[in-house]
């Protein structure tokens, strides 16, 4: 009998997630206005991600006209 090896591939999901560049940040609250269920204020004072699926919903990256929301791919 001859034995087959067989290869197995570790496949990798990568998601969309949204992050607050803090230092763009200049605490506006445009986009928390525009997308509350996406952005809210964080300690800081600055925004913050809640939640990147309403993020996405509501324009992604164009919700900040600082250019402070910016997308990452991240391993699921």
């Amino acid at each position: 009998m001859k034995l087959l090896k067989i290869k197995h591939y570790n496949i990798k999901t990568m998601a969309t997630k949204y992050k607050v560049d803090k230092d763009k940040c200049i605490a506006c609250g445009v986009c928390i206005s525009t997308c509350p269920e996406g952005l809210d204020w964080d300690e800081d004072g600055k925004s913050k991600v809640i939640n990147s699926e309403e993020v996405e919903k509501g324009g992604g990256e164009t919700l900040c006209p600082y250019e402070a929301i910016v997308k990452v791919e991240v391993e699921e």
